[in-house]
């Protein structure tokens, strides 16, 4: 195996040092790339095992210190139902004292374990987990990270902060609410949702940027989810010159069902942004006011074909049976799209029986003209 070594290595020597001047440039060349490639591709799976190796180091020492702070935690939640918080606390904050929290690496598995932990569970133990949190002093790492120039290291920042409810956050996150950035953004005003105990939903007064279809989406789970929040009337923000404001008010209109919303609904059906129009037209279908009727269809004749389909959804949410012969009309529309729902509409109010038998003397024979075709 020796000579053999030794004999590649003098063909080699002889290839690439002695008689490497007398080849010609393009076997040089050739040369020379074969070389650099065999080179590249050595150190790639050097590096490859080099990953891999570490890869399952980490992954190692992750678990057997995820395993150790799930036997504390375990052990607290089950720790003596006659003991007040205090005690509990003071009877394991040593424990966690003990270990190298230190170190990023076990500090992370920590405070990962803490929030799922107190995501799961409520009242006494929550508290004892945020009090174990505070006793670590663990709120002073994600408050640096409020300064990172990443808006990832901000939003995580932000919600590690509010999930944990540590006080006198207020003031802080307020400063990183209404930034170009939407993710740090929309964060900062969940976080202010949950931290405010006075007036949480205040922050949409101080929305000032548009914000996101995400951003609403993040925004309307905060306040369906935040415990303690007295729901307002949301049309007080039906007036609001941020429009993305007014959607998301119109969303929790619908969820809330608040009808006395109605007549604020009415006054954005002339509103100039098409968006809005369309789902002031929603929120009045699940609303199911019949009164409304009448002003939708009004206004149908001057609206876009995207307005008019809604319309028509929105008549049949209500299915109050006093616009049939409105219906009927839409059937010879000329947008297929019109037709084709009137039609569908005009079948299912007469599986429901609600159309009006006074409104034709012969209502069968021209609702099965209308429904020709279809």
């Amino acid at each position: 195996m020796k000579d053999f070594i030794l004999h590649i290595w003098d063909y080699l020597r002889e290839i690439f040092v002695v008689r490497l001047p007398s080849f010609p440039i393009a076997i040089r060349c050739a040369l020379f790339l074969i070389v650099f490639f065999t080179t590249a591709i050595a150190e790639l799976y050097i590096f490859i095992a080099v990953q891999r190796r570490f890869l399952y180091y980490r992954l190692q020492r992750d678990t057997i210190w995820k395993n150790k702070f799930s036997n504390i935690l375990g052990n607290m939640i089950v720790y003596g139902e006659n003991e007040t918080n205090e005690a509990i606390v003071q009877h394991f904050l040593p424990r966690f004292e003990r270990m190298s929290i230190h170190r990023s690496s076990v500090r992370r598995i920590l405070v990962q374990q803490l929030l799922e932990y107190r995501e799961s569970f409520s009242g006494n133990t929550s508290q004892v987990l945020r009090d174990i949190y505070l006793g670590l002093n663990l709120d002073q790492y994600p408050k640096k990270k409020l300064r990172s120039r990443l808006a990832k290291d901000k939003a995580a920042a932000i919600r590690e902060l509010s999930l944990m409810q540590v006080p006198g956050l207020v003031d802080l996150i307020s400063a990183y609410a209404d930034k170009s950035v939407d993710v740090a953004n929309v964060d900062a005003y969940s976080a202010l949702l949950r931290l405010d105990k006075v007036n949480p939903l205040g922050v949409l007064n101080t929305i000032q940027q548009p914000l996101s279809d995400w951003g609403q989406l993040m925004l309307f789970d905060a306040i369906i989810k935040t415990p303690g929040i007295n729901i307002p009337a949301f049309s007080t923000w039906l007036a609001s010159a941020n429009d993305s404001i007014v959607l998301l008010c119109l969303k929790l209109i619908a969820h809330f069902q608040q009808h006395e919303a109605i007549p604020m609904l009415l006054n954005l059906l002339a509103h100039q942004n098409v968006e809005v129009r369309v789902w002031a037209v929603r929120v009045l279908g699940k609303l199911e006011d019949p009164l409304c009727e009448g002003e939708l269809v009004t206004i149908y004749p001057n609206e876009s074909l995207i307005v008019k389909s809604e319309i028509l959804g929105a008549l049949g949410k209500i299915a109050s049976g006093e616009q049939i012969d409105f219906l009927r009309s839409c059937t010879t529309a000329p947008e297929f799209e019109i037709r084709n729902k009137a039609r569908e509409l005009l079948k299912a109010q007469e599986k429901s029986g609600t159309m009006l038998s006074n409104n034709t003397v012969d209502s069968n024979g021209v609702l099965h003209h209308a429904l020709n075709g279809f």
